[in-house]
C-alpha cells in the first residue's frame, strides 16, 4: 500500500498540511475572499431586486438598501474571518494545518451561512409579496 506522501507525489499534489505556516493559512483564506464577496454580494443584489423590483429605484428605498449592503458587507467579512480563525487555532493546537478538503468545507459552510438571511427574505417575498408592500 502506498504511503500518504507517495500518493501525493504520484498525483503531483502538494501536501499543504506539511508545509503550512501562519502565512500560508492567511494567504489561502485571503485568496478565497474575493469569490466569497462576489457570491454573497451577488446573491444579495439579486434578492434585493427580486424583493423590491422597480421600487429599488426610489431614492429612499435605494438609500436603505445601500446602507444595509454596506453594513452586511462588514458583518459578512467579519464572519469570514472565522474560517481563518478556526484554521489557525487548529494549526496552533495540533501543529499541523487542515487538509484542503476541510478548508473548502469550512468555506462553503461560511458561504451558505452568509446567504441564509437573503434566502429567508426571498422565501418570505415569494409567499407574501414584495418586502415593502405589506411588511
Amino acid at each position: 500500500m502506498l504511503e500518504e506522501q507517495e500518493l501525493l507525489d504520484e498525483y503531483d499534489l502538494p501536501d499543504h498540511r506539511l508545509e503550512e505556516t501562519y502565512e500560508t493559512i492567511w494567504e489561502w483564506w485571503e485568496e478565497k475572499r474575493k469569490p466569497y464577496n462576489l457570491i454573497v454580494g451577488g446573491f444579495g443584489v439579486l434578492c434585493s431586486v427580486a424583493t423590491t423590483g422597480i421600487e429599488l429605484l426610489e431614492p429612499v428605498v435605494f438609500i436603505f438598501f445601500c446602507a444595509a449592503a454596506v453594513i452586511y458587507a462588514i458583518i459578512a467579512n467579519t464572519a469570514y474571518f472565522g474560517g481563518w480563525l478556526v484554521d489557525t487555532i487548529i494549526f496552533i493546537i495540533v501543529k499541523r494545518g487542515l487538509p484542503i478538503l476541510f478548508k473548502k468545507i469550512l468555506f462553503y459552510i461560511g458561504v451558505l451561512l452568509s446567504i441564509f438571511p437573503f434566502l429567508l427574505i426571498l422565501i418570505r417575498t415569494i409567499f407574501r409579496g414584495s418586502l415593502f408592500n405589506g411588511f
